[in-house]
């Protein structure tokens, strides 16, 4: 589920470029914009293209993708930053990072747990088999996949809490590149 959500940001990114139709190249001071056909002027431009404006349009791109990465989680406004509020909301998300990476760690344990019961019912089962109790084996299969499901569901679990635990990094990184970019030391 995570990794769709991150393959679809980067699907709505590329595809904001394409529908607006519009190319901006930064030369400098110069700006050419083009739309839909216009794409002469794009290609002789293109062939100026210093190796240091391919790097500046690379590093435009990936910060691009961290902001709507970053945005698209809905977890910070990034409204509320400013040089009086930065250092308290990046201490406040290194807090949150750390509560949450304890409740990754609790998720972990769990569903660790849970696989253990099902592997030791597993086994339990293969013993009944051999006894011929048809009434015990049909009642440990049905306790074998209730337990399954609730590993399922604790599995399920650890990979939001993870995913959650890799957005706050993400979120908290992003706020500091902001704040250092505001020139506040975090």
């Amino acid at each position: 589920m995570g990794k769709c959500f991150v393959l679809l940001v980067i699907l709505l990114a590329f595809l904001d470029g394409c529908i607006t139709g519009e190319v901006v190249l930064d030369y400098g001071n110069e700006t050419n914009k083009t739309s839909g056909n216009e794409t002469s002027i794009v290609n002789q431009h293109a062939d100026t293209l210093t190796a240091e404006d391919n790097e500046k349009m690379v590093e435009y791109d990936e910060k691009r993708l961290r902001e709507f990465e970053a945005y698209g989680f809905g977890i910070f406004n990034y409204s509320v930053l400013n040089k009086d509020t930065c250092a308290g909301h990046y201490e406040n998300m290194r807090e949150k990072i750390h509560d949450i990476k304890d409740d990754v760690k609790d998720a972990d344990e769990n569903f660790i747990n849970q696989k253990e019961d099902v592997d030791e019912l597993e086994k339990e089962l293969e013993i009944v088999k051999q006894s011929g109790n048809e009434n015990a084996v049909k009642h440990l299969e049905e306790r074998i996949d209730r337990e399954k499901d609730e590993m399922e569901e604790a599995e399920d679990f650890l990979e939001e809490i993870s995913e959650l635990h890799r957005r706050h990094i993400v979120i908290k990184d992003h706020i500091k590149e902001y704040c250092l970019e505001l020139k506040v030391s975090v």
